[in-house]
């Protein structure tokens, strides 16, 4: 389950294990093998790192596709999050329209059929950004910011015993920095305050790889590594990891149908126009137009029909 890290020293319950500088070594257990487990095995020996998931409806139940970041000259936006629904989802009028952040689990690794189901769970930022705000720490007396401070690149120290601020964390066994705890909470705010708008102006446009910072930024960027075993509160949990990701928003082509409904139009016009020049009499090429006019609205109302049910 990716959690808000309250503690800089707490990592990912994906990722590496933290280090107690008591006993000064690692944590070297893997945990429990995840649902999804032998889905990262297969990625690893195709050299795949890191991706986002995409999140589908797929008859009645959800599932869950991976989109690599390392291909070469990859731009995401909505050509290609169109590729992973079926051909004729990616091509009818009722598709893909848009994306909106979700948090999902894995419930099942089909591997015949290579599809992962999940469950879909909506984002409350609301209640984040007021979680982050509870767990500011307010600086004490005794703590001197300029020593944590960052500089003109936006850089500071590592964190360690070097820190004169450092406390020590009874829970994790290790040193943390207040100063920088509580700064990367209040960039992870500013985050979620900004991340909604910058989803949807980056996939309305594209995003580059030198673009997919913010994605990194609100945890939307997973590597296959964290996702081969379940640890700490993850392998406690019945729900597993839980992971940040994107659902496919569906809807109506508003601009194809009406290109459609003017070329519809424009193609019963040249009928009249062309049987009124051979046959010279209006009336006839009214009429020729007029049919031409009907069969075209029936195919574009058959083509609706079969957008809205397939």
């Amino acid at each position: 389950m990716q959690v808000l890290e309250l503690n800089p020293t707490l990592q990912s319950s994906a990722g590496p294990s933290p280090v107690n500088p008591l006993k000064g070594s690692t944590y070297t257990e893997k945990g429990r093998p995840s649902i999804i487990h032998e889905y990262y095995l297969k990625a690893d020996r195709e050299g795949r790192n890191k991706c986002i998931w995409i999140c589908m409806k797929k008859r009645n139940r959800w599932i869950a596709k991976d989109m690599c970041l390392e291909k070469e000259g990859l731009v995401l936006g909505m050509p290609e999050l169109r590729m992973q629904c079926s051909w004729w989802r990616r091509h009818s009028l009722y598709s893909v329209v848009g994306v909106k952040e979700v948090m999902f689990g894995y419930a099942k690794y089909d591997k015949r059929t290579n599809e992962i189901s999940v469950y879909v769970k909506n984002i409350d930022y609301n209640s984040e950004i007021a979680r982050i705000q509870n767990a500011i720490e307010e600086p004490s007396p005794d703590v001197d910011p300029w020593e944590c401070g960052v500089n003109i690149q936006g850089e500071c120290h590592d964190p360690g015993f070097e820190c004169p601020n450092s406390r020590w964390d009874t829970v994790l066994e290790d040193f943390y920095c207040p100063i920088q705890h509580s700064r990367a909470l209040r960039l992870r705010k500013d985050v979620y305050k900004w991340l909604p708008a910058m989803v949807e102006c980056y996939w309305q446009n594209g995003i580059k790889p030198d673009d997919a910072k913010f994605l990194e930024a609100g945890s939307f960027v997973t590597f296959y590594r964290d996702l081969a075993w379940d640890t700490w509160l993850d392998a406690a949990s019945p729900y597993g990891q839980i992971i940040n990701g994107f659902q496919l928003i569906e809807g109506w082509h508003i601009r194809y149908l009406l290109c459609l409904i003017l070329g519809s139009i424009l193609l019963s016009a040249c009928v009249v126009a062309v049987s009124t020049a051979i046959q010279g009499n209006f009336e006839a090429g009214l009429t020729a137009g007029s049919y031409a006019l009907a069969i075209t609205t029936l195919g574009l109302a058959v083509l609706t029909f079969l957008s809205a049910i397939f």
